[in-house]
């Protein structure tokens, strides 16, 4: 439809709020457990805890739902249906991480709905709009700039934390973990300002919400309590910029530190005047009480989303390319940081960009990070044009069952590689000399290139000129050589021929020729010379 992957990413920012009984499901309690029971419920609305909402199949645009768009993506036939099932992948990665914006709101993970409006909600809101003389992308810029120039990640091993009990059976994905790690349980309030903790629980330990200032002060069994920012961590001090007075965090008080954590209300102010009984209050409704609590959860509603994306596409591997005329052989290697176990299945494109599954390639393996493959080979001959060879991985990825993984390549073309120990190879190129050869080196012992003008029927040589590589050659040197030999009317095409020898994990690899048709192999000999894509 012609939008980027981040315009779908965005766009899925707002569908996620349609239909608007979706917004329920925005809300998670760190503090309750099971997570089945950590969502909103106020006595008057109720919802599924955010965490839940995130991984259920049946809602649309789940995880889950990601993940079956994301495999259609790669293997559907047709380009066109590969594009729509990116669009999908894209939306549903970005519905789930507005899930996750939405935990940096408090009134999100204190239980506080707000159909009325929740004015920091609103008051950020305001500062993404453009100003008078303003273009949207400018006023984007500077939201950004003022906002979350400095995205926050939460650490990596938070997704390693085990999920037990009935919480595994209900969101078993690790992905759970960037809302809530378990590890904040009310009584300690200091583990929340660091990054080892999931976004609900720093946004419920530092902040409140419209109808939660000091919530403590209520019974515990009220749906809005929650024990911290406590009344007995803030004092009251004055910002001579307005000359307005604040609740803040004291310096000794644990978790994050909060200058304009409230307003002083009035009734605090004027109950202490006339000697009543203080009854601690303080208001939200503030400019810079929003600014400071925008400046502070901005960057972690930014940096655990994209922490969320990250792991979407965390697996990687690669695989060797290797054609020997009609089999082809690879070994596969785990470079992702997790374990994998699952099947492998290689898919080609057509000269139309019809995928289908190659037969007899699929292969069931365990891969710790940084394994090899045995060498694997299944039957496949080499294209006669450039085409992308995708292998797809399904299964588990360290502590996620279902993962996707993928990796193409394109194969085919004027690319031919030899690896090994070398060889002879000569090549027969449709056309007459001149032809310029690109060669990319490593780790070469002697290489010969020779140019052979020949006779079209007989075969016969009419006339030569060659190039000698010899001794040390450095890693990644490329070479582009004119190769013309003299002809005459005999002579009707060229003939490429290349001697190599090469140093254990060496290659030679011809990137491109010039002027000419793609290669056709005619002897092989002993050679270990095939189309591949050149190493970079």
């Amino acid at each position: 439809m012609g939008k980027r992957v981040i315009d779908w990413i965005g766009e899925a920012g707002a569908l996620e709020d349609v239909p608007v009984t979706n917004t329920r499901n925005h809300f998670h309690r760190p503090l309750r457990s099971p997570w089945r029971n950590a969502g909103l419920d106020d006595g008057l609305l109720s919802g599924t805890s955010s965490i839940l909402w995130g991984q259920d199949a049946n809602q649309g645009f789940s995880w889950v739902n990601a993940r079956k768009a994301y495999i259609n993506a790669l293997i559907a036939a047709s380009p066109t249906e590969r594009e729509k099932w990116f669009a999908e992948t894209f939306r549903a990665i970005g519905q789930v991480m507005h899930l996750i914006a939405d935990s940096s709101v408090p009134a999100h993970v204190r239980n506080d709905q707000h159909t009325g409006g929740d004015p920091y909600e609103e008051w950020v809101e305001l500062q993404a709009e453009p100003q008078p003389e303003e273009k949207p992308d400018e006023a984007t810029e500077r939201f950004l700039g003022s906002f979350a120039q400095s995205p926050l990640r939460p650490d990596r091993s938070i997704l390693d934390i085990p999920i037990l009990g009935q919480d595994a059976v209900d969101a078993p994905v690790p992905i759970a973990r960037i809302w809530d790690t378990d590890r904040y349980d009310g009584t300690n309030p200091a583990i929340t300002s660091q990054l080892g903790i999931g976004i609900t629980e720093y946004s419920n330990a530092n902040f409140f919400s419209d109808d939660t200032v000091f919530a403590n002060r209520l019974e515990a069994s009220h749906s809005h309590f929650s024990p911290f920012p406590s009344t007995g961590d803030v004092e009251e001090w004055v910002d001579l910029r307005n000359n307005r007075k604040y609740w803040r965090k004291r310096a000794d008080a644990p978790g994050e530190p909060v200058q304009h954590l409230a307003t002083v209300s009035k009734r605090s102010f004027w109950s202490r005047f006339f000697g009543v009984a203080q009854e601690i209050r303080g208001g939200l409704n503030d400019d810079k009480v929003h600014e400071e609590y925008a400046r502070l959860l901005i960057p972690r509603a930014v940096g655990y989303s994209a922490s969320l994306l990250d792991y979407f596409f965390r697996g990687t591997f690669d695989f060797l390319v290797s054609f020997q005329l009609d089999s082809f052989t690879t070994i596969i290697t785990n470079t992702s940081g997790e374990r994998m176990e699952g099947t492998f299945t290689a898919y080609i494109d057509d000269a139309n960009g019809v995928r289908s599954p190659v037969e007899g390639a699929s292969f069931d393996l365990g891969l710790g990070p940084g394994a090899n493959s045995t060498v694997l080979a299944f039957p496949l001959s080499p294209p006669t044009s450039e085409r992308s060879l995708v292998l797809v991985f399904q299964g588990r990825l360290g502590n996620e069952e279902g993962a996707i993984a993928a990796k193409i390549k394109r194969v085919g073309g004027p690319h031919w590689v030899a690896t090994g120990s070398g060889g002879n190879s000569i090549y027969r190129i449709p056309g007459i000399a001149p032809i310029t050869v690109t060669m990319k080196f490593k780790n070469v012992s002697v290489a010969r290139i020779e140019a052979i003008a020949t006779e079209d029927q007989t075969g016969n040589r009419v006339d030569s000129r060659s190039l000698e590589v010899t001794g040390s050659v450095p890693d990644f040197t490329t070479f582009t050589v004119t190769l013309n030999p003299p002809i005459d009317d005999r002579a009707v095409s060229t003939q490429l021929s290349i001697g190599a020898l090469l140093n254990p994990g060496g290659f030679i690899c011809i990137s491109e020729i010039s002027g000419v048709a793609r290669p056709s192999l005619t002897n092989v000999n002993n050679s270990r010379f095939g189309p591949a894509t050149c190493p970079e």
